[in-house]
């Protein structure tokens, strides 16, 4: 269940310090790295996000990037910090 939950709060987009807070872990990095884990729709959206930046069709905000890298950063901290020993 506290994998789960951590997951589906990570999904929402709840920031990892609340979600730390709410399992009750003093290192974040339990967190990170045993009960987080990036799901197939967390995936799927950093890929629609990282396509839709680079679409012609659509002019962005140099804003819309800036959210667009945070997540995606955001993301590859998770599955680095997940896979270390």
């Amino acid at each position: 269940m506290r994998h789960t939950n951590a997951s589906l709060l990570l999904e929402q987009g709840v920031d990892f310090k609340i979600i730390q807070e709410q399992l009750g872990h003093s290192d974040i990095g339990t967190t990170l790295n045993i009960y987080s884990h990036a799901t197939t729709e967390m995936q799927k959206s950093a890929s629609k996000k990282l396509s839709d930046l680079f679409s012609p069709n659509k002019k962005i905000a140099s804003e819309r990037i800036v959210e667009v890298l945070h997540f995606l950063i955001s993301n590859v901290a998770i599955l680095v910090m997940r896979d270390k020993p």
